[in-house]
Parts: C-alpha cells; sequence; structure tokens
C-alpha cells in the first residue's frame, strides 16, 4: 500500500493545514532515521515536529510526561500514582484536572520495540501503525461520515493507544497540557487513523467530498 500517496490525497481532499504525519512503534522502522537530539516536555510534542521531520525516539524521550510515559507503552500504569515520585501526576490530581482512578484506566500500546518513528506521511520510509491529522471541526465531521470514530477528551494522547490496539479511527478533542507543549491551536482536533483503516478512509473520502460540495453549493443557491 502506498502510505505516501493516501497522506497526500487526504491533505488535499480535507485542505488539511499541517501534513499529516505517521507513526511507527516498530524497530526497523527507525533503522534509517536519526535519533531526535534534544529533549521534549512530552510525546505529543513529537507530533507537530514530525510535520516537518523524520526521526526516531527512544524510551528516554518519552519520560517527560508521565502520562504520556503510560500511553506510549514505556511505563507500567500500574507503577504510576500519588505520592509514587511523579511529580507530573501529583500536580494533574491536586490539580483536579484528572483522578488517580482515571490514569489507572489509561490505555497503553501494546509493542516491545525500543523507539518510535515519525515523519510526515506524504514521505515516510516505512509503514505507519497510525496516521495523525489536525483538523478543523468541518473537516473531523466529514472523516466521521465516512468511518466508525470513537470521540476522546483528555489525555489527547490517549488517542494513540486507543486508534492502534482497537484499530479504530480516533477523534481527539485535544488537552490543554498538550496544546501547550506540542503547539496547536484551540481550534484543531487531533484525528488518529490506524494503518488497518486508512483505504477505507481514503475510499469514502474521495465520495464524501465531493457530497459535501455538492450540498454545499446547492444550500448557497437556494
Amino acid at each position: 500500500m502506498n502510505y505516501n500517496a493516501i497522506a497526500e490525497e487526504i491533505e488535499q481532499l480535507l485542505r488539511l493545514r499541517r501534513p499529516v504525519i505517521g507513526i511507527s512503534f516498530r524497530n526497523e522502522s527507525g533503522k534509517n532515521l536519526q535519533v531526535y537530539r534534544h529533549s521534549v516536555p512530552a510525546s505529543c510534542a513529537f507530533w507537530t515536529l514530525a510535520t516537518a521531520n523524520f526521526f526516531k525516539t527512544e524510551r528516554q524521550h518519552h519520560l517527560s510526561c508521565s502520562i504520556g510515559a503510560v500511553t506510549h507503552g514505556f511505563t507500567d500504569v500500574s507503577s504510576v500514582g500519588v505520592g509514587c515520585g511523579y511529580n507530573d501526576v501529583d500536580l494533574l490530581v491536586g490539580a483536579g484536572w484528572i483522578t488517580e482512578k482515571d490514569i489507572k484506566q489509561l490505555p497503553s500500546v501494546k509493542h516491545q520495540s525500543s523507539t518510535v518513528s515519525y515523519g510526515p506521511m506524504r514521505f515516510i520510509p516505512f509503514e505507519p501503525d497510525v496516521a495523525v491529522l489536525f483538523c478543523n471541526a468541518e473537516q473531523a465531521m466529514v472523516i466521521s461520515s465516512c468511518i466508525s470514530v470513537k470521540l476522546v477528551g483528555r489525555p489527547a494522547c490517549m488517542g494513540v493507544p486507543i486508534s492502534i490496539n482497537d484499530k479504530t479511527a480516533v477523534i481527539s478533542l485535544g488537552c490543554t497540557p498538550s496544546r501547550l507543549r506540542a503547539g496547536y491551536s484551540p481550534d484543531e482536533l487531533v484525528v488518529f487513523i490506524p494503518r488497518e483503516v486508512l483505504p477505507e478512509l481514503i475510499e469514502k473520502l474521495r465520495k464524501m467530498v465531493v457530497a459535501e460540495q455538492a450540498v454545499a453549493t446547492a444550500v448557497m443557491n437556494k
């Protein structure tokens, strides 16, 4: 399957402001990629960085945010709790942003790799496990008209494991820490499309975009 072509067509059909990115949790995907050389405040920061660059990350890159470390499969959720030495968890729970019960129920990507590879999907040299799209409400609506989706709130990063593990598309409303750390705006939603669903999406999206245009024209001319 030509994921590069699929990404390009999705970007054009939906008129996305940002490129679609691809993420792979398999070691072989990153064999020709450079290891990211800087630290980031959370795993979600890699989403926007990957719109412009290819790179692979290692476990230590994902530990700045304990929530992201859990959802990306690098920290066991059973070890993350209030008073366990995770200052960010203590802060979030203490502020009432999330409960300890919520944390214990966080999903986690099931993988055995030591690296995670990222890049703009239009050009990636590897097969993605999940595609990530930054959409406005209208674009997300069109996607939800084409395929089944799950809607999730905070934390935004739980969209990664849900989409990969359940092989379903996820529309995330985002969360304040993610927006601040990754740098996407309040009017952007984050959509996660697992590799297995991409063929269905692109096939139906071609037809749905035409239908949406026809309806819009008819309404405007009425």
